[in-house]
């Protein structure tokens, strides 16, 4: 199954569980974008990107401005750049992170859709720039090797070493 069937599927899924909710808070990106297209009906939005605002509008729903909302209402659907260990989401390879940002501080709920290709082991992963897995797992290795030579000795150690410096000052 290709990842824009994924993406219907979802997004469909999604659908069926929100029905009830008589106005979606909209994150930005494709599938946010395949979201709105896939309403079956006329839906309360609101958007935060253009992108997303002219897709609600190309499809004959109403968009309601964010500032207009009461706080902690209503449930947000977003995507994600990448999902780490199913349990770090990394937001903001595209424009509209400030305003993505404001509307999850409105939501009650915020449900990111994710595809398979989203999940990741490594960090970082920049999509286009940086989609070499065994580039990202150099430098992870390196982040790892420099934070070993900072840290030679164990933990235990440094704390007593911190201790006896700070009684020195203290007894100066």
């Amino acid at each position: 199954m290709s990842i824009n069937e994924l993406k219907k599927k979802l997004v469909l899924k999604a659908h069926d569980i929100l029905a009830e909710e008589d106005l979606i808070l909209l994150g930005a990106g494709t599938t946010v974008e395949a979201f709105v297209g896939y309403s079956k009906n006329k839906k309360n939005f609101t958007a935060s990107s253009n992108k997303i605002s002219t897709e609600i509008k190309k499809f004959g729903h109403n968009e309601v401005e964010l500032d207009t909302i009461e706080r902690g209402k209503y449930v947000c659907i977003d995507g994600a750049d990448q999902i780490i260990r199913e349990n770090l989401i990394i937001k903001g390879g595209g424009g509209a992170i400030y305003k993505e940002r404001k509307t999850w501080a409105h939501a009650r709920k915020i449900v990111v859709l994710i595809t398979e290709d989203k999940i990741s082991d490594v960090l970082p992963f920049v999509p286009g720039q940086n989609d070499d897995a065994d580039k990202s797992q150099q430098n992870i290795n390196q982040h790892k090797a420099a934070t070993d030579r900072k840290l030679k000795k164990p933990r235990k150690s440094r704390l007593k070493e911190k201790v006896k410096d700070k009684k020195e000052d203290l007894n100066k």
